[in-house]
């Protein structure tokens, strides 16, 4: 019996609780029984306690060793090619960090190369050896950092002669991914603080708009996954100690405590909940992970940790068809990487991405453009204005659930983009009066996916700053157009589309109504009247709560309509946006769509104020039956 039964992280209740130590094969509890199997088995002891009863569960079934915080011991002496290692607290081991980056570079071409070979414009380093600034060298390899600058104040550093005597003075942080880049046998570290001239504003913009550049081609990423800010620095360097590994030494075994897994501190820490570190993390193609347990290692095919040796070629993905499930367990900490190189994943980025800090409203869009750039790109590309995809057909056929590839070929950028408006809020948040309220960027909540039903008759202006009106571009003028834009500011849409009128109100149904339809109860819906007297009651999904009263009429546009000539089916999104009259222009509140609708017999509710059972029918798809009999306001510009 072990009387540390849960590692350092145990609480005080775990601490007394009897506990039992027992043998676990690898080649069950590695990679659900074998999918990559050891040469040869090995054993890990695991301690168990009343207290952890559902994780044993989980362990038993097979689950990563790993995923537990600290439950595990391993003999250091194995002669296993699967054994741990004993990491020491005063100091990282840098021949693992090596070894990696060695192996990722001889052996991950397809998945690890960067994914567009092109230099960055421009770029500055610091000399290591010389610890200035300095333009970088043709074909320069260099490190890159990505961490947390926090409260501390800036340390001024100008470019360099290196043979003046002063020395520049660093932050801790960036001190010891000095001493970290040496160590790996490298001479030069980008740091954005540094490397980036603050106060030029055209030359600050031309970096953030080569951000996936210059991480794509680091030749590893050091992620300061520790500490709050800057001053913190990194654990195992120089003399910022780590948490000490547990171990009990028995002559001929020595047990050590296998540590957390480093997803665990990584994403509780500080790192992991700011908004411009998120494209440093997926852009990077080699990660050095320093959290206050160990180092960890994670490439687009690997991870590997600093306390465990590993046959690297087992833990290896080498290509882009390896099934689902053995990308997962070998991701690790980074899931989705490498974007740009397959489908369209930019939704599900925009929305991990949204819901973490940023200091500066304004830096929405720059925080997150090395990723949006990455798709700009790609074979099958997709731009961003202010946030907002455009994507080409290619694009959009690269989606399984894409039909009718006759359809998409003539799909223009304009109605790509009207296409991409019709995103849906998360939920209500607060404007940034910062970016204007037709992109998400406008707003603090994360959106939703925007619908992929090709419009018709929709025409889009784009009103400059000197007030003029230019008509949305051609694919091919697209990427121009895109570079004269600015990354904040408010921008005005003139948009030519059909319009209906709606109410927004909460919908309250009797005892009998709310069995058949729970989830309408008490949600906010829009509710339009059609043709024939009926009203229907559309899911609302708020940016803004209306402060108005429910009888108050606000326009929705209908950008996704598709093609006359097609019927509907129970896929379809129709989005419609609704607006509200603010001066002279219109703001986006909010949108909802034609599914998972209610239609009302009647065209108001009981005298209590509820709709009965014997009031409402409800479709899972209502588009073909509302939009056929909705009475539409007369067609315009807003």
């Amino acid at each position: 019996m072990i009387a540390h039964p849960q590692g350092p992280d145990c609480s005080d209740a775990e601490s007394n609780t009897p506990c039992h130590l027992r043998a676990i094969s690898t080649v069950n509890l590695w990679f659900n029984g074998g999918v990559i199997g050891a040469d040869g088995d090995a054993d890990f002891l695991d301690i168990d306690n009343e207290l952890s009863y559902m994780l044993r569960v989980v362990h038993e079934t097979g689950n990563c060793l790993c995923e537990e915080r600290c439950g595990y011991f391993a003999d250091a002496k194995s002669s296993s090619p699967w054994r741990v290692r004993h990491v020491s607290a005063a100091s990282w081991y840098d021949g693992f960090a090596k070894e990696a980056i060695n192996y990722c570079r001889q052996h991950h071409d397809e998945l690890c190369s960067p994914v567009h070979a092109k230099a960055v414009k421009a770029l500055r380093v610091i000399d290591c050896r010389t610890r200035c600034v300095v333009a970088s060298p043709e074909d320069c390899q260099y490190v890159a950092l990505s961490y947390v600058w926090g409260k501390v104040g800036a340390i001024a550093v100008e470019d360099n002669d290196p043979k003046r005597p002063e020395v520049p003075k660093y932050p801790e942080v960036v001190e010891h991914s000095i001493a970290v880049t040496l160590n790996l046998d490298y001479r030069y570290l980008w740091v954005d603080r540094y490397c980036i001239d603050q106060e030029d504003g055209p030359d600050k913009l031309d970096q953030i708009r080569q951000m996936d550049v210059i991480y794509n081609n680091a030749v590893a990423t050091i992620i300061a996954a520790a500490g709050g800010d800057s001053s913190y620095g990194l654990p195992g360097v120089g003399t910022k100690t780590r948490k000490p590994q547990h171990s009990l030494d028995l002559g001929s075994h020595l047990l050590v405590s296998i540590q957390p897994h480093a997803s665990n501190r990584v994403n509780s820490s500080k790192w992991a909940s700011r908004a411009w570190t998120y494209q440093e993390g997926i852009l990077s193609r080699r990660r050095l992970l320093f959290t206050d347990n160990e180092v960890s290692f994670e490439c687009n095919s690997m991870y590997l940790a600093e306390s465990m040796i590993q046959p690297l070629d087992r833990v290896s993905i080498k290509r882009h068809t390896e099934p689902p499930q053995m990308k997962h367990r070998l991701s690790r900490i980074f899931y989705h990487k490498s974007p740009g190189t397959g489908r369209y994943e930019g939704s599900q980025f925009i929305q991990e991405y949204a819901s973490r800090e940023l200091s500066f409203a304004e830096d929405t869009i720059n925080a997150i453009q090395g990723i949006l750039q990455t798709y700009a790109k790609s074979p099958y590309p997709v731009f961003h204005f202010m946030g907002i995809p455009i994507m080409s057909a290619a694009a959009i056929m690269q989606d399984p659930y894409a039909f009718d590839d006759v359809k998409w070929k003539s799909l223009t950028a304009e109605h790509s983009f009207a296409m991409g408006l019709c995103w849906s809020h998360s939920w209500r948040g607060k404007r940034r009066p910062e970016f204007p309220s037709w992109t998400w960027a406008g707003w603090t909540e994360y959106p939703t996916g925007a619908t992929q039903i090709k419009p018709e008759n929709v025409k889009i202006w784009v009103d400059d700053s000197v007030n003029q009106l230019t008509r949305f571009p051609s694919f091919d003028a697209l990427p121009d157009f895109l570079l004269q834009q600015p990354s904040h500011g408010i921008l005005y849409l003139t948009v030519e589309a059909s319009a209906i009128k709606c109410t927004i109100a909460s919908v309250e149904l009797d005892v009998e109504a709310k069995r058949r339809c729970r989830y309408v109860h008490g949600q906010r819906h829009a509710i339009i009247q059609l043709e024939d007297g009926r009203l229907v009651c559309c899911p609302y999904s708020p940016g803004e709560e209306p402060c108005d009263s429910s009888d108050k009429s606000y326009t929705a546009l209908l950008l996704s309509i598709p093609e006359t000539s097609r019927k509907y089916n129970s896929s379809d999104q129709v989005t419609a946006i609704v607006v509200k009259e603010v001066g002279e222009h219109y703001e986006r509140i909010g949108s909802f769509t034609f599914s998972y609708v209610v239609f009302a017999q009647r065209t108001t509710p009981q005298p209590d104020g509820k709709w009965g059972e014997d009031d409402l029918n409800y479709y899972h798809s209502g588009a073909e039956e509302c939009l056929s009999n909705i009475n539409y306001a007369s067609r315009g510009s807003t």
